[in-house]
């Protein structure tokens, strides 16, 4: 799930990696493969040819003549003006640092020898320079508890039932390789140059949510339902990371919840509504994971509860004035419908966020600290957003 694929001019391996939701989640790919790194000129791509013609050219018309400079007058621009001027990879690259620099792990295990059960995510609250040292305090934002082997086990009757599916799913399966956000736009328009500030933001969740599944996948090492029997046989390449927490869908509920976040502009939205578009999409997509054979239902649902989790902690931080967020941990453990496999759907996701759903507790919530460079891209959107039918 690499962030800064769209910038890899070697990217035949990516078309068979299965959570590289990050390239084709660039609604303009076309225009970012000549322009993420710079390379793209006035008025074509670069090339040998145009480098020698352009050389020719200088030569001609400079001839002999002595090279003088001059300095113009310095524009003083802020650091959010400067970030608008680049291409999409270098904008990458420093929300990257913007958002990772507050962000901590911790895990947790039952025993000396065993692998972590449990992986957490802290959040800044405060930054406090005192001289030379800086002092910052963190948060618990969102923690996932793995379920058992015994209970993946349990599970694969259920991802047995939802072979049947299969060959309806296909090309959503298939699209959902590479591309995620086709789906939500969809539902909301974003064509690349009516909706430039919205993809940037949805860009920089999908990033978010990759970087910080991938960190607990790793940590929670959970093995893939291939691992655990020869009858499933997944339509698919089974990837070569750990199943929990599901990457996809992560993605796609941190998609849904800016989204929906960002129809309320700088008031917070008060209630995910799980029978929404974005979030019935959301589901699907999901599920279309267990469909294939490479994920469990219980994968799906910490997916939901991770990637709500971070949309709300990137609308809090990009937003103007309220930037609470309520943090919540997932058990693993604990999905499943009184001892038997528990299923997934966009009912499920209402059941999670309800707060009275066994498997998630919901803590109190924090004050995040605001994100300069995504304030900026938040408040374009918004606009957007408020432009969108003109």
């Amino acid at each position: 799930m690499s962030f800064f694929n769209a910038d890899n001019a070697d990217n035949a391996d990516n078309a068979d990696n299965a959570d590289n939701a990050d390239n084709a989640d660039n609604a303009d790919n076309a225009d970012n493969a000549d322009n993420a790194d710079g390379t793209r000129h006035a008025g074509s791509r670069a090339s040998t040819l145009l480098s020698t013609a352009l050389s020719r050219a200088r030569d001609s018309i400079i001839g002999m003549e002595a090279i003088e400079g001059k300095i113009g007058e310095v524009p003083n621009l802020s650091k959010q003006e400067r970030f608008a001027r680049l291409t999409s990879g270098h904008r990458r690259s420093v929300m990257a640092s913007e958002l990772l620099n507050d962000l901590r792990f911790t895990t947790g295990r039952e025993g000396k020898n065993t692998t972590p059960h449990t992986s957490t995510l802290y959040c800044a609250t405060q930054c406090e320079k005192d001289g030379n040292n800086l002092t910052v305090n963190y948060a618990r934002l969102v923690g996932l508890h793995r379920p058992s082997n015994e209970d993946f086990v349990r599970d694969l009757a259920m991802i047995a039932n939802y072979a049947e599916l299969r060959g309806e799913r296909l090309p959503e399966v298939h699209t959902q390789l590479n591309d995620v956000l086709s789906f939500f736009g969809s539902i909301s328009y974003m064509h690349p140059k009516r909706a430039g500030a919205t993809l940037d933001l949805l860009r920089t969740g999908l990033y978010l949510a990759s970087t910080v599944a991938m960190e607990m996948k790793l940590t929670l090492g959970c093995p893939r339902p291939a691992a655990l029997s020869d009858k499933l046989q997944p339509m698919i390449q089974t990837p070569d990371h750990g199943a929990f927490p599901s990457g996809h869908a992560t993605q796609a509920f941190v998609t849904a919840t800016l989204l929906s976040e960002l129809e309320c502009g700088d008031t917070p939205l008060k209630a995910i509504n799980a029978d929404s578009q974005y979030f019935r999409m959301a589901a699907r997509i999901a599920a279309n994971r267990t469909v294939a054979g490479v994920h469990y239902t219980a994968d799906s649902a910490a997916g939901a509860v991770l990637g709500i989790t971070l949309g709300q902690y990137l609308a809090a931080r990009a937003r103007k004035g309220d930037q609470n967020v309520t943090p919540r941990s997932f058990g693993g453990e604990k999905y499943n419908d009184n001892g038997a496999p528990r299923d997934f759907h966009f009912g499920e996701v209402a059941k999670l966020m309800s707060g009275d759903d066994p498997s998630v507790e919901v803590i109190d919530p924090v004050k995040v600290r605001p994100a300069p460079i995504l304030r900026a891209i938040w408040t374009g959107a918004t606009k957007e957003q408020a432009l969108k039918w003109s």
